[in-house]
């Protein structure tokens, strides 16, 4: 269950992306790891490339301003979109986090307007965390979720990874409607993590069928982050509305999407 070993983070220099720099910074700096930073550009000519020239290196100040030893700034690349832009980057680097403001992802427009957060939550190769501007950048409390299969719970031990490392016990959360139906489904995890010595607390949360995805929302408002996994933010499942769809367009804190599901 091994940490992050190079952190990707993409801003723009607006309120979110700052936000997603002090973020990435504050994990970078923990888990002793090189934050690389870009930011795309989709104009011509010199003016567009000094614009991302100059977001990047107030990015790099600000991730030193907060103990980061070793920042790099990638050179900024022209893309027609910048979550594509971002995706070719991380493509080759699989073991990185990117972690990006979520400015749009919770807008009807910007869904269907392509924005970079959105995007990349239903299409990022890498797990993502989306930063919340307004929210806290150091990482206190700390939730992972799960409903007893063996994806999300490949999702719980990413998270519990992370909690880890950032020198948090983290909270396994399952929402069910009896405490016997929560049990079940943290079982097998539990259990493991228990054998492991790995210090954790659970969680079983009460709702009813259909108010799964509402439960976690609230929930996830008691944590400085909380972690799902990616299944059914991709393919016919988002489209019909999956749970992790509609946590990732609602939650009003940071949230790191586990790549669970290829």
């Amino acid at each position: 269950m091994d940490a992050y070993p190079e952190i990707v983070v993409g801003t723009d220099g607006s309120d979110a992306g700052t936000q997603a720099v002090r973020l990435a910074a504050g994990v970078a700096g923990a888990l002793a790891a090189p934050l690389s930073v870009v930011s795309a550009w989709t104009g011509s000519g010199p003016d567009a490339y000094l614009g991302a020239s100059t977001v990047t290196e107030a990015a790099e100040t600000v991730a030193r301003s907060l103990g980061v030893a070793e920042v790099r700034r990638m050179e900024p690349g022209a893309s027609g979109a910048p979550a594509d832009a971002l995706i070719d980057i991380v493509r080759e680097r699989l073991e990185c986090l990117l972690v990006v403001g979520d400015r749009g992802v919770d807008s009807d427009g910007e869904r269907f307007g392509g924005n970079t957060a959105h995007q990349l939550a239903h299409h990022s190769p890498v797990d993502l965390l989306l930063a919340v501007a307004g929210r806290a950048a150091e990482l206190r409390r700390i939730a992972t979720t799960t409903d007893g299969s063996s994806t999300a719970n490949r999702g719980v031990y990413k998270g519990v990874a992370l909690a880890r490392a950032l020198g948090v016990v983290p909270d396994i959360v399952t929402v069910a409607r009896t405490d016997e139906e929560g049990a079940a489904a943290l079982d097998s995890v539990v259990d493991d993590l228990t054998r492991r010595g790995i210090e954790f607390r659970s969680r079983v949360v009460h709702a009813g069928l259909g108010q799964v995805a509402r439960t976690i929302v609230e929930v996830g408002d008691e944590y400085d982050l909380l972690v799902i996994g990616n299944r059914g933010l991709s393919g016919p499942s988002r489209l019909m509305g999956s749970v992790s769809n509609r946590i990732a367009h609602n939650l009003s804190t940071n949230l790191l999407i586990a790549l669970t599901v290829v």
